[in-house]
């Protein structure tokens, strides 16, 4: 896969990306990430970079952050999540119903 990154970094290169209005917390190194070079070279080392998501959560739980919602099918961050932190509340939306279901859980 290394091979695939100078032809990412080519075309994120040409892709403009702004400052997101919140941090972007990488699994490249589960820490935040604000610019727009910083976001580029993230992406580009997450081809063959190990993933510290684990990490990730680590660093969202210490800032405060109790809610987390998991897209797509299967629910094995939300496990992974729990095991991590039991009073998280995990939601998962993998279709029509579990998105209304996510909704109504979060008024």
């Amino acid at each position: 896969m290394a091979s695939a990154q100078p032809r990412l970094a080519a075309e994120l290169a040409g892709i403009p990306i702004v400052a997101p209005a919140v941090p972007v917390v990488s699994n490249v190194t589960g820490e935040p990430h604000a610019g727009p070079e910083s976001i580029r070279a993230r992406l580009v080392e997450q081809v063959t970079a190990p993933v510290y998501w684990e990490r990730s959560i680590r660093y969202l739980l210490a800032e405060g952050f109790t809610r987390f919602i998991e897209l797509g099918p299967g629910t094995a961050l939300t496990g992974f999540l729990k095991r991590i932190d039991k009073n998280a509340l995990a939601l998962n939306i993998a279709d029509p119903a579990s998105l209304e279901a996510t909704v109504r859980s979060l008024r």
